[in-house]
Parts: C-alpha cells; structure tokens; sequence
C-alpha cells in the first residue's frame, strides 16, 4: 500500500507542476512584461511572473531529485533552500540525474539560441547566476535592491527549463515521455496546425481544391515547415516584399500569407510553442541582416 501512495503522490505532483506551468504561461501571455522608462516600474511589472517562474523551478527540480534520490529528505530540501544551483548540482551525483542534466541543458541551449540577447549561454551558467536571486525578487516591493542587485532573468527562460523537467518527471512516473520537446520542435507543430486550419479553409474557398501537393512542395523546397516560414516571414513582412518571381505556387501564396497573418499577430497566442518565443521568432526572422534557420536543434543565422 505504501508504494502505491508513494506512485500516487508522484502522479499528482506531476500532473499538479503541468498544470501550473500552463496557468503562468497563460498567465504571462495575457500580462506580458511591460517596458517602462523607469526601471523600478518594469521591476514592479515583472515581479509577479518572475517570482512566480523562480517558484515553481524550484519545486520542479526538486521533484526530480527526490525521483533520482529516495533519501532526499525534506530536511535537505530545507538546507537547499531556494538555491537553484546547489538544487540543480544534486541531478549530477546519479547517472539518471546525469541524463537528466543534460536533456534539461539541450532544451535550454535550443532556447538560447532563439532569444540569441540573453546573457547566460548554458543552463549551469544561468543557474549559477541566478541561484540566490529568488529572495531578492520576493522582497523588492518592500526593500528595492537592498540585498544587492540580482543578475539578469526572464520568466521564460525559467518556464522553459521547467517545462523540460516536468516533462522528464512525467516520463520518471510513467504518465508520459514527452521526450525533447525543444522550442523548435514545438513551434513546427504549432506551425502545422495552423498550416493545416489555413489549408481547409482555402480549400473551401477554392471548391475543394487540393493545396496539399502545393504544400509539400513548400516545405521541402524551404528546407522544413520553420524555414519555409522564416523564409515567408521576411518575403511577406521584411522589407522586400512579395515579388512576381518569388518561389511559391501563385495558389497558395494566400495560404502562406494568411499563416504568416496568424504568427505575426500581435494578438494570437501560442501556448504550446510558447507566444513569447514565436513573436521572437517573427521578429527575428524579418529584422535579421541574415536568414533565420532551424537545423534541428538550434537556430541559427546563415
């Protein structure tokens, strides 16, 4: 009876950590992080998610280490406090932590490779640098920097690694294996779905006619789905505009278009891919002096 508790608890916990992972990213597309002219006020505007993303890091990472570790007490949770470099560091001391480890840096390196301005490269470097800022943000409302200035975040940059993790403690419990679901690969599937409603709809328009071949065609020749619609993106949107010549069936130009409507719109969202990251991606792919490409693991710029 006590091992099927002990499942039980693991089961809930990860379906609990899921579930609050949606609410603040859900939460954090319909209240973004508003720049202000005085840095106190973008400070005060990001407090809630940033607290609310170091929070639930931390249970995450936890919950991991107490998967890896059965003698992870809550005395040690206590010792560890909210260090998240100490708490990540435990994941090294098993050859599952290990692993672990190191599908948590290729999710975060896939990452960091589309929002290229952030500071910290790798996930050790970010948690090192982060590791004792959560009390700093917790209390700025009362006591401003007082306890010394903490170093660079983002909400999602946190929300990213625990999506990762929370994916690996499913998988540990025998819910699912997400596997590697990197930004990427996430935003091909939200890109094919939203390729696929647009196909329907012009082909409704059309009086049934078959935009798949056309479709096919596309994406092979732009080198995936990601590509073909960074491509799109800076043909549509950047500053050379749609030419005569431009490569694509003059048929479907309207469904490329009313896809690339959809990304671009300030007022879509896009949980699953995460809004942040496909309006970084949108704004990337037309401001860059260089095209922008997936190649499978991480973007790049040719």
């Amino acid at each position: 009876m006590a091992k099927k508790t002990t499942e039980l608890t693991d089961t809930f916990r990860s379906h609990a950590l899921e579930h609050i992972h949606r609410r603040l990213s859900h939460a954090l597309d319909e209240y973004p992080i508003l720049d202000d002219l005085i840095s106190e006020q973008v400070n005060i505007n990001a407090w809630p998610s940033v607290v609310s993303s170091f929070e639930l890091l931390e249970l995450v990472l936890k919950t991991l280490v107490q998967i890896r570790d059965s003698k992870y007490s809550r005395r040690k949770m206590k010792k560890d406090s909210h260090n998240l470099r100490k708490i990540f560091s435990r994941l090294l001391d098993f050859p599952a932590g290990i692993s672990d480890a190191k599908r948590l840096e290729a999710g975060f390196a896939a990452w960091h490779s589309l929002h290229n301005d952030f500071p910290f490269g790798t996930l050790e470097c970010f948690v090192e640098s982060i590791k004792s800022d959560y009390s700093r943000w917790r209390y700025y409302p009362l006591e401003g920097w007082a306890g010394g200035t903490p170093a660079k975040n983002s909400p999602h940059a946190m929300l990213e690694v625990a999506l990762h993790a929370i994916h690996l403690v499913q998988g540990s419990v025998g819910t699912i294996d997400h596997g590697l679901k990197t930004v990427g690969k996430r935003m091909h599937f939200t890109m094919l779905k939203s390729l696929e409603k647009h196909l329907i709809d012009s082909s409704l328009r059309s009086e049934g006619e078959d935009f798949s071949s056309y479709a096919n065609d596309w994406i092979s020749e732009g080198g995936g789905l990601v590509n073909g619609v960074s491509s799109a993106i800076r043909a549509i949107r950047g500053e050379n505009r749609i030419a005569d010549d431009w490569n694509v069936a003059p048929q479907f130009r309207s469904v490329i278009k009313a896809l690339v409507d959809e990304l671009c719109d300030p007022k879509s969202t896009f949980l699953w891919a995460g809004t942040h990251n496909v309006r970084t991606f949108c704004a990337r792919a037309i401001s860059d002096p260089s095209p922008l490409f997936w190649t499978g693991t991480k973007f790049v710029n040719e």
